[in-house]
């Protein structure tokens, strides 16, 4: 979902909890809406907490939507959601927002933008006269993770001299985070850039299409390389081809090499966006299961599995068949710690509940919140609300599943 849809979605939700806040009085009771939500009492809503409400609200979106979504709401990005911030967001656009609301505000949000992207320029020059927008953004990516946080970009406009409110900072951020994942990528980057030179615009939308184009034609010949007199594909076979030193993910360098290999003479520039557009982690590495989805299409066309009408046991199967597929290696022993570790996106040695759901998101499975939930409880077996290397070993192996019942219960 892009830009306008999630905003789209935005003003739907926002009329939504307008509905359910209303009261006799005329005010509007968010406080106790958001009660509601925070099923936990923890005077915070965490991402799952706000899925689920999303949910009963009627709105069945994918987890990478309702993601966008969350962080829409989690301005400060803790992960959380505080009461300030929702009822900030449910208050947008609304009279009683105040100075964020109106033309006014955008007006003077859109004369930020375009002194922020004349500076971008000016620091981006070089004697070859082509500006050298990567150069300034790693500059800003303080972290060197490939690409700029919310914080980060703030510290850039401090830098800049731009003396700024934090709402006003934020904004401008927001105008830069095209797919609202929190974010801003480089593409993103050099599109806002680029949107400040003359007919910048139109020179986006042409680096964009050559990205695009070009993509296509790598897709192509993977899926050359990758027939089978089966039918299926065989990518993974493609993917060990590319994978030179059997690490179990594509280097940067190797990518670039395989390129060369299949008959593309790109530059270096152009060999690296492109990676970086299939590196969906931003680890610098291209793991099997990112290769397979920019083969299938990305994210976007990423296949879906056709599920039964749904229930626990069958669903378990079908997510186990997918983890042994991931999990696969040379030597014939499934690597489900690698497996487990992509799941693992904080590094916290365990999966939140959060995290399995996107990951199902990911292998193409689109289910229900609920659903997700009643999967991943299934893998909890301590029901301690996360999930364990050993929990996820033993349900991938056909072990595991079902909570253990307690002591002395029935």
């Amino acid at each position: 979902r892009g830009e306008r849809g999630l905003d789209a979605l935005e003003a739907k939700v926002r009329d939504e909890l307008a509905r359910l806040a209303a009261t006799a009085r005329g005010a509007p009771d968010f406080f106790a809406v958001f009660n509601e939500i925070d099923q936990d009492g923890g005077g915070e809503l965490s991402r799952l907490e706000f899925m689920e409400a999303l949910e009963r609200m009627g709105f069945n979106l994918s987890a990478a939507d309702a993601r966008a979504l969350a962080n829409r709401l989690d301005r400060d990005g803790n992960n959380r959601i505080s009461y300030k911030e929702f009822e900030r967001f449910a208050l947008e656009g609304s009279p009683r927002h105040g100075k964020r609301a109106g033309p006014r505000h955008e007006k003077a949000v859109d004369g930020l933008a375009a002194k922020v992207q004349e500076e971008i320029n000016r620091l981006a020059k070089t004697s070859e006269g082509a500006p050298d927008f990567f150069t300034v953004f790693n500059d800003i990516d303080l972290s060197g993770s490939g690409v700029i946080s919310k914080k980060e970009f703030m510290k850039m406009l401090k830098s800049l001299g731009f003396r700024l409110d934090r709402d006003d900072a934020e904004d401008l951020a927001d105008r830069l985070d095209f797919d609202g994942n929190g974010r801003i990528s480089y593409e993103e980057f050099e599109k806002f850039a680029l949107a400040g030179r003359r007919e910048g615009r139109r020179e986006g939308r042409q680096r964009l299409l050559s990205l695009d184009d070009l993509e296509a034609k790598v897709r192509d010949e993977v899926d050359r390389l990758a027939r089978t007199r089966g039918g299926e594909p065989d990518y993974f076979t493609i993917f060990n081809d590319m994978d030179q030193d059997g690490s179990g993910e594509i280097s940067k360098l190797e990518f670039i090499e395989a390129l060369s290999l299949m008959g593309f003479q790109l530059s270096s520039a152009d060999a690296r966006k492109l990676a970086n557009h299939m590196d969906l982690d931003r680890d610098d590495r291209i793991s099997y299961q990112e290769f397979e989805a920019f083969a299938l299409g990305g994210r976007k066309k990423h296949r879906q599995k056709k599920l039964p009408a749904f229930s626990v046991e069958a669903l378990e199967s079908k997510v186990q068949e997918e983890v042994t597929r991931l999990a696969r290696t040379r030597g014939g022993e499934p690597d489900y710690f690698t497996v487990f570790n992509d799941i693992d996106r904080n590094g916290g040695g365990e999966i939140s509940k959060i995290e399995f759901i996107e990951a199902l998101d990911l292998m193409g499975f689109k289910l229900s919140t609920k659903d997700a939930r009643a999967l991943a409880d299934h893998l909890d077996t301590d029901g301690n609300d996360q999930i364990s290397y050993r929990e996820f070993e033993a349900f991938a192996r056909g072990r595991g599943g079902g909570r253990r019942r307690r002591a002395g219960g029935a």
